[in-house]
């Protein structure tokens, strides 16, 4: 059997007098990490949702580096703590934490010789949902806020020849900015120069 649609969910809660909702949000919040920490985002704000993203970043970093090198990665892990916390944090956080896991796995390609397909795919699909999501919400101050970090990234990962560097290439280029940059550099330096 398939579990009831949003539209009949929220037929079915309207239904419910406010003691009852508060019933049904409390199991809620103690049964399901992910609702609890959505509701404290929610109602503590910032400096849960800044606390919550700090945590990430170091889970993330852990998860790609861990104390034990014999120990696998599994960036599943990475990319489930992605998915937790959009629900947790507020856009410019969770845009945070999406570039954080794509610097984490770019430092982690240049300690292996050729991760393999999956997980440049994660990469790629990461990286690319964040671009769109910066697109979306983006302002001069937010794509400030990642101007370096995407720059700096994107020199890390353009002269690998395993196509990562082409392919973050093409998605930063949706950046309105990134040509900018990267091509308005040399261009300035070239000038310089004559």
């Amino acid at each position: 059997m398939k579990p009831i649609t949003v539209n009949e969910l929220k037929k079915e809660l309207k239904k419910l007098d406010q003691a009852e909702l508060i019933e049904l949000i409390t199991k809620l919040y103690k049964d399901n990490k992910t609702v609890k920490e959505a509701l404290s985002g929610r109602f503590i704000g910032a400096e849960y949702q800044l606390e919550m993203l700090e945590s990430n970043k170091n889970k993330i970093y852990d998860i790609f580096f861990p104390d034990n090198p014999m120990k696998p990665v599994s960036y599943k892990k990475a990319i489930d703590l992605l998915e937790v916390y959009r629900s947790v944090g507020n856009k410019e956080f969770v845009l945070d934490l999406m570039l954080n896991y794509v610097e984490c796995g770019a430092e982690f390609t240049e300690m292996l010789d050729g991760p393999d397909g999956k997980f440049y795919s994660s990469l790629i699909k990461v990286y690319s949902k964040f671009v769109d999501l910066i697109n979306e919400n983006g302002t001069d101050e937010l794509h400030n806020k990642f101007r370096e970090r995407i720059s700096k990234l994107y020199d890390a990962l353009a002269p690998k020849d395993w196509g990562l560097g082409d392919a973050f290439f093409e998605m930063s280029l949706e950046l309105e900015w990134f040509d900018e940059v990267v091509f308005g550099e040399e261009e300035e330096e070239k000038n310089l120069e004559c």
